[in-house]
């Protein structure tokens, strides 16, 4: 997995600055579609209201039942999902690149790094990072 221990050191600063879950619940709250991309999908209730009404009791309450219990799953997972995802994604970098990012990510743990928001003239610190969907690095502040 790594080559020698200053690489693993290098992986364990930059799983530092991955989301804790109360962030990561708060990323699928405002951003909800870039965040299930990585975690797939909410199960959804598929039945149309004519289909419901024409269910018996038993069927809709086998079928919500169902739901409910697939929902409480991925509630569950949804995080161990987005960490996994940043562990594969980290994993796919090269040594040298881990080791850039991991001088990066320190430096964001020493509250080193800032954003600028350029339309609001404010500075905000950066409290961390993950990749997207599309695999590329998200830096990101919790204001």
């Amino acid at each position: 997995m790594f080559s020698n221990n200053s690489d693993k050191i290098a992986f364990e600063q930059i799983i530092k600055t991955i989301p804790c879950e109360d962030e990561f619940w708060r990323l699928m709250e405002l951003s909800p579609k870039y965040m299930e991309r990585i975690v797939s999908r909410k199960p959804v209730l598929e039945y149309s209201q004519a289909d419901i009404i024409n269910m018996s009791k038993e069927e809709y309450k086998e079928k919500f039942l169902k739901w409910s219990n697939d929902s409480a799953d991925w509630q569950l997972s949804a995080y161990e999902k987005f960490v996994e995802w940043n562990r594969n994604c980290i994993l796919e970098m090269g040594e040298d690149d881990r080791k850039h990012l991991a001088w990066l990510c320190r430096r964001i743990l020493k509250w080193e790094v800032i954003n600028l928001d350029m339309e609001a003239c404010c500075e905000f610190g950066t409290v961390g990072i993950y990749f997207n969907s599309l695999k590329q690095l998200v830096v990101y502040n919790g204001r």
